[in-house]
């Protein structure tokens, strides 16, 4: 079967500090795959977090606005 990567990268001021991988192992059909990851960021005045998504299907990939989510909180007196 093929073996598909997926990868997220969370970038703090410009720096990696998150890198989640996931590999499916699939016999090539065409179904919608998935990846999640979470982290809690120290974060001060100025900085500013960037996200990077990779996959290695071997061409262009949309995603889906249905599917698609990303989400900050801030958390006070933690």
């Amino acid at each position: 079967g093929d073996n598909k990567k997926y990868i997220i990268k969370f970038h703090l001021n410009g720096t990696a500090v998150l890198t989640t991988e996931s590999q499916e192992v699939t016999g090539g059909g065409s179904g919608t795959a998935g990846i999640q990851t979470q982290s809690v960021l120290d974060l001060s005045v100025g900085d500013y977090v960037e996200v990077f998504a990779y996959h290695s299907t071997g061409s262009s990939k949309d995603t889906y606005k249905d599917y698609t989510i990303f989400q900050g909180y801030r958390l006070i007196g933690v």
